[in-house]
């Protein structure tokens, strides 16, 4: 009696089974286990047949349920339900309460970047800023010189005195800067992160694109910034330098740092 032929599934009719799997998943490890055993399958004279349902290969997982994009207006209403102390009558009055206590200028503005810190985190989910992403790192960027103090032990690089000019001033003045990278930018990555000051700490965007922060591309062709307040944090911050230091001077981070 003849022993019986066993036949393996050869190896065209397997890569069309993996083809039709719908779940990426699975269609992702079978073809990885389908690779691994390529050289013990045999390959037929004639091609399996395709699956008489035209839609059924390739398989596809069901087509998502497609939902409105949600506004900078309603992320920072998602924000403030995730978290309530974000809510700007909050916000506020806890970056007040830190300018106003009993302590050092030093202590109080430690406790000011920690809540900037704590800021940053919570909007990060739902902002357009991302590691790698250096698009604001090309705009008009103004610190005071105790920041630029502190970038110059981080980085090394020397800082030059720059004399008090009034802010509306200083704020005219950058109406002109031309536009080029922080000179803290190393491979569009900031060298510096861990001592930036508060400005870059509190920026962000809401924005979906976040080429809207791009300053190269012109003004018409990109969105405006929508950003979570930054100025709830911002001001508190100006209040507590001017309070300890009237005459601090203040300007962009490359008059500091014109080299």
């Amino acid at each position: 009696m003849a022993r019986p032929r066993i036949v393996r599934m050869e190896l065209r009719h397997r890569a069309l089974q993996v083809l039709c799997l719908a779940d990426p998943e699975q269609k992702a490890a079978a073809a990885l286990e389908l690779f691994a055993q390529a050289a013990t399958l045999s390959i037929a004279d004639t091609a399996p047949a395709a699956p008489t349902d035209p839609d059924a290969l390739p398989g596809r997982p069901e087509r998502p349920e497609l939902l409105q994009a949600a506004s900078p207006t309603q992320r920072a209403d998602h924000l403030i339900e995730i978290y309530p102390w974000l809510a700007p009558e909050t916000l506020e009055a806890a970056a007040v309460h830190i300018v106003n206590e009993n302590a050092s200028f030093k202590s109080r503005w430690r406790r000011l970047v920690a809540l900037a810190d704590k800021f940053n985190t919570a909007i990060g989910d739902l902002a357009a800023c991302r590691n790698g992403c250096c698009y604001c790192c090309s705009m008009p960027t103004l610190i005071y010189r105790h920041e630029a103090v502190i970038l110059s032990r981080a980085s090394g690089r020397t800082c030059v005195e720059l004399s008090f000019r009034p802010h509306q001033q200083v704020l005219a003045e950058t109406e002109t800067v031309p536009i080029r990278p922080c000179p803290f930018l190393a491979s569009g990555r900031c060298s510096v992160y861990e001592k930036r000051p508060m400005i870059c700490r509190l920026h962000n965007s809401l924005n979906d694109n976040p080429r809207d922060c791009d300053l190269s591309v012109p003004q018409g062709l990109r969105g405006e910034v929508m950003a979570f307040n930054p100025d709830l944090i911002e001001m508190a911050y100006h209040a507590l330098v001017r309070s300890h230091s009237p005459r601090a001077s203040w300007g962009t981070i490359h008059q500091f740092f014109p080299n």
